[in-house]
């Protein structure tokens, strides 16, 4: 009676199992297109603009708690909720006054997701003078009108 009375006892743990509805949480689940964006060279002063995309592949609304740019040289515009498999935006500007050389620009993106709060975006450019000043002197002069 015993040996009838287990596999009678495992079927009905399975069956209250499979009955429960799923007692893992829902989550939010951020994938970003890209991380890294190279505006190659460019011309001391620009402005550069970049859109990152990403997507919620969760199944909660993915939360942009905050987007937190490195310098105040970037302004940041970004699509605080998404739906769970929407698609969303964060754009950056860089205002490129003051730069010379190899420059990096990075922007952190805080979210609700609890496998990635924090994520990194990073822009690069190579940033050229308007004008360069060579070691040569330059003279600069006018001429007066005769009378």
């Amino acid at each position: 009676m015993r040996k009838s009375l287990i596999p009678a006892a495992l079927a009905l743990a399975l069956a209250a199992t499979l009955a429960l509805p799923d007692l893992c949480p829902a989550d939010p689940h951020m994938v970003l297109k890209q991380q890294i964006h190279d505006f190659k060279s460019v011309l001391e002063g620009e402005i550069l603009t970049h859109t990152f995309e990403l997507l919620n592949q969760g199944d909660e609304a993915l939360k942009i708690e905050q987007v937190k740019p490195d310098c105040t040289c970037s302004v940041v515009h970004f699509d605080p909720v998404l739906p769970p498999n929407a698609e969303g935006k964060i754009t950056v500007n860089i205002n490129t006054k003051g730069f010379e050389g190899s420059e990096r620009w990075v922007v952190k993106v805080f979210s609700n997701d609890p496998k990635w709060k924090e994520a990194v975006l990073d822009l690069r450019a190579n940033v050229k003078p308007v004008i360069t000043v060579t070691g040569a002197p330059v003279f600069l002069a006018a001429r007066k009108k005769a009378p």
